[in-house]
């Protein structure tokens, strides 16, 4: 990127309604995870939700860092199968390989905010 690293998300976007066996997960990077899942429901033919999102200080090379982690389940893309155990495999190993750009405590989706007083 020129002009150095770029603050954002890694995201995990996962398909909710696919029959089983053929669940995959796409890891990419924005800055608004939302909009992006919205962007790729547009002539998907499953659900898809953002599963996580982790805050990073350089969202390509953390990007970068999780898809490497993740080559053996690849499938196309950005795409990937999920490994043995499912999704929490997938977040262990992402949430790993990023660990040196992580920037604060990752968000939880479902997560009430806090009210305003």
């Amino acid at each position: 990127m020129v002009g150095g690293a770029q603050p954002g998300y890694v995201y995990l976007i996962t398909m909710t309604n696919a029959p089983l066996g053929h669940e995959k997960v796409k890891i990419g990077y924005s800055t608004d995870p939302d909009t992006r899942r919205t962007q790729l429901q547009v002539g998907n033919p499953w659900s898809l939700e953002v599963s996580d999102s982790y805050p990073v200080n350089d969202m390509e090379a953390a990007e970068a860092a999780a898809q490497h982690a993740m080559r053996a389940h690849w499938f196309r893309g950005e795409w990937y199968d999920f490994p043995p155990y499912g999704i929490s495999s997938v977040r262990r190993i992402v949430s790993t390989a990023i660990g040196p750009y992580k920037t604060r405590k990752k968000r939880q989706f479902g997560d009430i905010p806090p009210k305003n007083v």
